[in-house]
């Protein structure tokens, strides 16, 4: 399926300037393996195979993958995935493709969450912070019904206390 996805993929390779995403894919010209997949805005797509040879490290795995192919005298090829994107479709599909191929890339992370999904783990982590909230108040009011109830009747525990022997 690698092999049909990047030979028989025909991705517009064309990042004229527009205000929406992108995802692509780098790939390597000797295999024709993806080996990385990100979204981007404008330009950010070459950005990669620049930043080696200005010998900027931002991924390691990566920067060595893409000095192998410039050693060969070869350059990073790309493919559009997809374009004119909003940025949460875009980090949605980046982070289908980056598990669909997650076992040849060099990404670090699996792609990132949208704003959407970012305020959805906040609320849950804001739900799991107010649980042991509730649970102190209700062991507040069982302690307190507990020693009122001791209180109530101190001498008849006392008595039973003392009666154990």
């Amino acid at each position: 399926i690698d092999e049909w996805f990047v030979n028989g993929f025909k991705g517009v390779n064309d990042i004229s300037p527009c205000n929406k995403y992108y995802v692509y894919l780098l790939i390597d010209p000797l295999t024709k393996k993806i080996f990385y997949i990100g979204k981007g805005k404008s330009n950010r797509v070459s950005n990669h195979q620049k930043e080696v040879e200005k010998n900027i490290i931002s991924n390691g795995k990566k920067f060595e993958y893409i000095k192998e192919i410039l050693s060969t005298g070869e350059d990073v090829q790309y493919h559009i995935f997809k374009k004119n994107l909003e940025e949460d479709d875009a980090l949605t599909l980046e982070r289908k493709l980056i598990n669909r191929f997650k076992n040849q890339l060099t990404n670090i992370q699996s792609g990132r969450l949208t704003q959407t999904e970012r305020n959805i783990i906040i609320a849950k982590n804001e739900l799991k912070n107010l649980k042991p909230f509730y649970y102190l108040k209700y062991v507040e009011k069982r302690s307190r019904f507990i020693l009122d109830l001791y209180l109530r009747n101190e001498n008849i525990l006392k008595n039973i206390a003392y009666d154990t022997n």
